[in-house]
């Protein structure tokens, strides 16, 4: 394998094999990370070593990281089109070792598969051997990541583009109201004053004028409140570190477990806070899971835009202006 990378990138090559590539990512602007390109050797008999070594070289480096080549195996039968379906017999390398490390697959845009036989009729396979998988901490850092299926006319494989981020502009999100709201005391009292504030002295508002203030109010209360819960918890862990360090006394020790009951409550409000974002409720919000409920938070809003659309030409549209054109030019044809 070879890589060439942009001056402006400080890398550095940790490791470099035949089936390996190595690169440390340093940044003045977040922590460092990993990449390793990967190329797992056709030969079967050779694959458990490369799956062994990948998974020791992983572990051994840092907790952020990204896994991208061709790993020469599919995940289930749906990443397979056409030849012999996949059966129990098969060795499921990949599938195994996203199991042992707790990673994600990047997902893609474009053509499902990456590799095709270039056979035609009953004889043509194709499937999808190139990906990107990454850690869980490598996908909240880059939330907006994703991975380009581009085209190819000459090679089995296809060229796969890896972007840290795609043009995906926010739009106005529907109100929603949230668990975590009702935790707090004054909740309660400041739904009822934005409630009753909504009415005039002519005559009383609407009730849906009623829930629309009301939900201005609620948005900016939860601003407010709500919306600095990583700093409070930081804050309060700091002051808990500062209360052990002094002479211990019935105050100090009383200040230390009101101090860590707070900082108890503003962590499960973090961890239901995530929860509900995430969608997973089959997980219990006791089980502490805020960083599974905050992945799986991220990994929801990638299955839910479109990061790229291929035009008439051929030519990949990133941009919510481009794309917004494309589909509605599209839709006008229809009609």
């Amino acid at each position: 394998m070879t890589l060439f990378w942009d001056s402006k990138w400080r890398w550095s090559v940790t490791l470099a094999n035949s089936w390996f590539i190595g690169v440390k990512v340093n940044s003045a602007q977040m922590d460092s990370w990993m990449i390793w390109f990967c190329h797992c050797p056709a030969e079967r008999f050779m694959r458990r070593a490369f799956w062994e070594a990948l998974t020791a070289q992983v572990k051994s480096g840092l907790e952020s990281w990204i896994c991208v080549g061709d790993f020469n195996d599919v995940y289930e039968q749906n990443e397979k089109l056409g030849g012999r379906p996949i059966t129990e017999k098969h060795n499921h390398f990949l599938r195994s070792f996203m199991f042992e490390m707790g990673v994600l697959d990047l997902g893609y845009h474009g053509n499902p598969f990456t590799w095709c036989n270039k056979r035609g009729g009953n004889a043509n396979i194709q499937e999808r051997l190139d990906r990107a998988i990454v850690s869980s901490l490598w996908r909240t850092t880059f939330e907006q990541a994703g991975v380009l299926h581009l085209s190819s006319a000459t090679s089995y494989h296809i060229p796969i583009q890896i972007k840290l981020s795609f043009d995906l502009s926010s739009k106005a999100r529907l109100f929603r109201f949230l668990e975590i709201w009702t935790r707090d005391i004054t909740c309660r009292d400041m739904v009822e004053t934005a409630w009753r504030s909504a009415d005039t002295r002519d005559r009383p508002a609407s009730i849906r004028y009623k829930l629309h203030s009301t939900a201005i109010a609620l948005r900016q209360w939860n601003k407010n409140v709500f919306c600095f819960c990583q700093t409070r918890i930081d804050e309060l862990e700091a002051k808990i570190q500062w209360l052990q360090s002094l002479e211990p006394s019935k105050d100090i020790l009383a200040e230390e477990r009101n101090t860590q009951w707070e900082l108890n409550e503003w962590r499960k409000r973090t961890e239901i806070l995530w929860r509900q974002k995430s969608r997973e409720l089959w997980l219990s919000a006791g089980d502490k899971n805020t960083k599974f409920f905050h992945t799986a938070t991220i990994a929801n809003r990638r299955k839910i835009v479109i990061p790229a659309l291929k035009d008439g030409h051929g030519i990949w549209r990133e941009s919510r202006e481009e794309i917004g054109d494309l589909l509605t030019k599209e839709f006008i044809k229809l009609f």
